[in-house]
């Protein structure tokens, strides 16, 4: 559970740091589009959680479809925004439904975590559930560090805007790799006990 967890956090966590400087140099956006673009996902990853956190306890919310839903979200918007990052090129176009793709998996993004610590109360046995939770917690407190690393380094550095483009949409592309481990690792996923 500790790596699809990392890996889940830390490609979708990664954008919350890198929205406004992306958007400079992929597609040279001005200042108050780039604020408003960091402030939409903000508020969207914001809202998803609080909306999210309201309705979990429900008794027809089945906490583990939400979070396996986000994943498969999570999976076709890093596709999506892999391909028009690629082929879209720095168009004006292309700029916008970035944007929105961005405030999309920030909605995706703010459900899996609200998800994640009931998920893991249904994972983890009773008497399990202290360690495991410790465990867990490491990965999301080191995924952003790693994500944020990962995606300043694809468009970081003394490289043209092509190759920027390039990089991201690499990026991107990993992203849906790690995205997909982590919905075939939830799904598959029955009660895990931990050794001392």
């Amino acid at each position: 559970m500790w790596l699809p967890t990392l890996l889940n956090v830390a490609t979708a966590s990664g954008l919350k740091f890198a929205v406004s400087p992306m958007l400079s140099l992929l597609y040279d956006a001005q200042e108050d589009v780039r604020t408003t673009a960091s402030v939409l996902f903000f508020l969207c990853f914001a809202f998803s959680r609080l909306i999210m956190g309201r309705y979990l306890d429900r008794p027809h919310v089945n906490v583990r479809t939400v979070h396996a839903s986000c994943l498969v979200g999570l999976t076709l918007s890093f596709i999506a925004l892999g391909l028009l990052i690629h082929f879209g090129g720095a168009n004006s176009w292309s700029l916008w439904f970035v944007i929105v793709l961005l405030c999309v998996e920030g909605v995706f993004f703010g459900t899996m975590m609200v998800c994640l610590f009931p998920l893991y109360a249904l994972l983890f046995r009773a008497e399990d559930y202290a360690l495991g939770i410790r465990l867990v917690t490491t990965a999301q407190l080191f995924a952003p560090f790693i994500g944020a690393l990962c995606i300043w380094q694809s468009f970081t550095g003394d490289i043209t805007q092509e190759e920027a483009l390039a990089h991201v949409s690499y990026f991107m592309f990993a992203a849906t790799g790690s995205a997909s481990f982590g919905f075939v690792a939830s799904i598959s996923m029955d009660t895990i006990g931990c050794s001392y």
